[in-house]
């Protein structure tokens, strides 16, 4: 299993059991980022810390939205906004 696959599915079934602020459930992500990069030999950080530096990290969200999105299962009813 990969290290991306192993974080995941660390993560993947987290449930929040309190109501957080936005800040609170960033600091919890961004402890983890910082724990992963520095796990990384220094030249791979240092690539890493480009890339994200690059718009890596908005590139890797949006394609975790997209693929997420394309999961979820499809209504065969249209959904009617009111």
């Amino acid at each position: 299993m990969t290290p991306s696959r192993q974080m995941l599915e660390l993560v993947g079934n987290f449930t929040l059991t309190t109501d957080v602020s936005a800040d609170e459930f960033w600091k919890g992500a961004f402890a983890l980022a910082l724990a992963a990069l520095g796990k990384l030999p220094p030249e791979r950080r240092e690539a890493s810390l480009a890339n994200i530096e690059r718009g890596g990290l908005r590139e890797a969200v949006d394609e975790f939205i997209f693929r997420c999105a394309a999961l979820q299962p499809k209504s065969a009813y249209p959904r009617l906004m009111s």
